[in-house]
C-alpha cells in the first residue's frame, strides 16, 4: 500500500509541475541566442571541430550540443573532438584542465545561432599531453532555423 501511495504522489507532482509551466521547455529564442558546438559539423581549413566545455564558468554537460544564452558578452571554453573508445579517449574536461587553451570572448545578438570551433596553435598530441588551442568562431551569426553547414 506504501508503494501505490508514492507513486500516486510521484503522479500529483509530476501533473502539478507540468500545468504550472515548470518544465525544461526551451527558452524562446527571441530573447536569446544559441552558443552551438561545431562538432559533427563541416568546419573551415584550418579549424577543427569542438565541444563546448564551459560557458560563463558552468560546465556544459557531456553530449550537449549547444546552449540558450541571454544578448551580451559570453566565456566559451571548448576542447577538441578526440576519436576513439569512450574508456580511451580523455573527457572535454580532462582536456581544458591539461592542455594549454584559449576562450572565446563572444558578444551574441538575441535570435543568433554561433557555432565555435578551435584552431591549434600547438601541434597536438593526447597522448604526449602536447598542445594548445585557441576557441574561434567558425560559422557566421545565423538565425536558429537554417540548417547545420552538413545538411544538402
Amino acid at each position: 500500500m506504501q508503494i501505490i501511495n508514492t507513486l500516486q504522489a510521484t503522479a500529483l507532482l509530476s501533473l502539478v509541475l507540468v500545468v504550472t509551466g515548470c518544465t525544461t521547455a526551451p527558452p524562446s529564442t527571441e530573447k536569446t541566442a544559441v552558443i552551438s558546438g561545431s562538432s559533427g559539423r563541416k568546419v573551415p581549413d584550418g579549424f577543427h571541430p569542438a565541444v563546448l566545455v564551459y560557458v560563463d564558468g558552468q560546465r556544459i554537460a557531456t553530449g550537449q550540443r549547444a546552449v540558450a544564452v541571454a544578448s551580451g558578452e559570453h566565456l566559451v571554453i571548448v576542447a577538441p573532438v578526440v576519436a576513439g573508445p569512450v574508456q580511451q579517449v580523455p573527457s572535454a574536461t580532462y582536456l581544458v584542465s591539461h592542455f594549454s587553451n584559449q576562450p572565446l570572448y563572444l558578444d551574441v545578438a538575441a535570435g543568433r545561432t554561433y557555432v565555435v570551433g578551435l584552431r591549434f596553435t600547438e601541434p597536438f598530441d593526447v597522448v604526449q599531453l602536447a598542445g594548445a588551442w585557441e576557441a574561434v568562431l567558425v560559422g557566421a551569426p545565423n538565425p536558429p532555423s537554417v540548417p547545420d553547414q552538413d545538411s544538402p
